[in-house]
């Protein structure tokens, strides 16, 4: 619990952590985790459920109320014009700076690595450079949320790559992670991260933070997550016609699967909410569950 929280302090920790984010970041994930055990190759190992549970939890919960408390500590200006923040704990003055870095160091970060460790050293290591990237997104003086198509990278590269590919060494061996992989989920963590920016334009304009939104417009938003996730999908099925990730006889599925997403994309991004992002990216893991279970 933050020390300082008024009356309701489960409540503010809930709004906080926002749990409606989780889903975006166990995802990948899971993603990863399907993906090692269906690749061609050596039988991947025995499940462990233990492991896997504790991993998802340093992936879920624990890494978001790191990560959200580090954007809070620093985005007080920009949520305090933004409608759909500006009623958050730390606006309304349950949180100052000071708690929200230390609830992001110790309950956040210190308790996420401590998970992650369970799933092992690379696993580990790339919580910790999620975090890293996570802080830099938003403190000064980097603070990559206010450099156009940098605040895209990041955000692309914590849960396009390094989410994927973590959830890859809880069962294999990172070495074997295929590049092309790594490259599809950098276009679906793009397109995951493009329709974030147009959900807060106005106050990250009204409060001076040049984001890609804000820089290029709405449009241009808009008409490259639509490219990214067409990108990522086609590589994905390209991938599984050479049989490089998932085995061909998946393909049919796959196909069907692929233009649902798509098609969901296009749907939920089109007026874009946390909400359906967050559908979004459930919508992801189940179809990716689908591929998994009839071989």
């Amino acid at each position: 619990m933050v020390t300082g929280a008024r009356p309701g302090g489960f409540r503010t920790l809930v709004e906080l952590t926002r749990p409606w984010f989780w889903p975006v970041s166990m995802v990948p994930v899971v993603m990863g985790m399907l993906f090692a055990y269906k690749a061609p190759g050596e039988p991947a190992a025995d499940l462990q459920p233990g492991r896997y549970v504790a991993a998802l939890i340093a992936a879920g919960p624990l890494l978001w109320s790191s990560v959200l408390a580090v954007n809070d500590a620093f985005d007080f200006e920009t949520d305090r014009l933004n409608e759909r923040r500006r009623h958050s704990p730390h606006v309304r003055g349950q949180l100052q700076r000071r708690q929200l870095l230390g609830f992001a160091a110790l309950a956040g970060g210190a308790a996420c690595l401590f998970a992650a460790w369970s799933g092992g050293l690379i696993f580990t290591a790339g919580m910790a450079g999620v975090l890293v990237l996570g802080w830099i997104y938003s403190a000064p003086p980097v603070r990559l949320k206010g450099r156009p198509v940098w605040d895209v990278g990041c955000n692309a590269l914590a849960l396009g790559v390094l989410g994927p590919m973590g959830g890859w060494a809880l069962t294999r061996s990172v070495g074997e992670y295929p590049v092309s992989l790594a490259i599809t989920g950098l276009f679906a963590g793009a397109a995951l991260y493009l329709p974030t920016l147009a959900i807060d334009v106005d106050a990250d304009r009204a409060a001076g933070i040049r984001t890609t939104a804000v820089r290029f417009g709405l449009t241009v938003v808009g008409v490259l997550g639509i490219l990214s996730w067409t990108v990522a999908v086609l590589l994905t099925v390209h991938l599984t016609t050479r049989g490089q990730v998932l085995p061909r006889q998946l393909l049919p599925t796959q196909l069907t699967l692929s233009s649902l997403l798509w098609l969901a994309y296009v749907f939920l991004s089109r007026r874009p909410t946390i909400r359906r992002l967050a559908i979004l990216s459930a919508a992801l893991g189940v179809a990716f569950v689908f591929l998994w279970i009839p071989a």
